[in-house]
């Protein structure tokens, strides 16, 4: 079942709107479901940058330098 088993006909009508008027906008169910997926990515990005804190720049380059080169090594060993 799933996403396989959804029609673009169910979508529509559970939207309220016409299997047609989809089709104006989207050329198939993935293409939907592609759209979704990257509203749902930039929600997410937007959220999480307005939580984090602010860090100085000089900052992430001394973690990318130290510490994240340091990491990047021991991922390229257990890979």
């Amino acid at each position: 079942m799933g996403w396989k088993a959804v029609t673009i006909r169910a979508v529509a009508q559970q939207l309220g709107y016409t299997s047609p008027l989809l089709y104006e906008h989207f050329r198939d169910k993935q293409e939907i479901l592609t759209e979704i997926a990257i509203e749902g990515q930039a929600a997410l990005a937007k959220q999480l940058l307005r939580d984090l804190p602010q860090i100085p720049i000089e900052l992430c380059f001394r973690w990318r330098n130290g510490i994240g080169a340091s990491c990047s090594k021991i991922n390229s060993f257990t890979d």
